[in-house]
């Protein structure tokens, strides 16, 4: 069974935030790693290559240009993120797309990784 670590540091103005550093590790039944996915340049959403696992409980998205990321199908709430933010979802329950915009005028490649059941 692949296990997933996340270590998480967070300080503002160089002093630790209370309650963190944070460390996790999640058992997965199943783990997606895939090489980058590239997402040309155009308006409307896209699912991710995710599909392989059901029930997401830790997601890794971090794009090279500014996206729109899309949860379950919502036509409010979406998340924009500039070039190179990061998305991560750790011990969640997850079941339903991700789909994905790209308006930047260019290819995007977005590291998608993902573990669940």
């Amino acid at each position: 069974m692949p296990s997933i670590r996340v270590d998480v540091s967070v300080l503002i103005d160089n002093q630790p935030v209370r309650g963190f550093p944070i460390s996790r590790t999640l058992a997965v039944d199943e783990l997606q790693v895939a090489a980058p996915y590239e997402k040309a340049s155009g308006a409307g959403f896209a699912d991710l290559p995710i599909g392989e696992v059901a029930t997401k409980q830790f997601v890794l998205l971090q794009a090279d240009k500014a996206v729109t990321y899309q949860f379950a199908n919502a036509t409010t709430g979406n998340v924009a993120m500039n070039a190179n933010g990061l998305v991560l979802l750790l011990d969640c329950n997850h079941a339903t797309d991700i789909e994905i915009e790209n308006t930047s005028g260019s290819t995007a490649k977005v590291t998608v990784q993902v573990g669940g059941t």
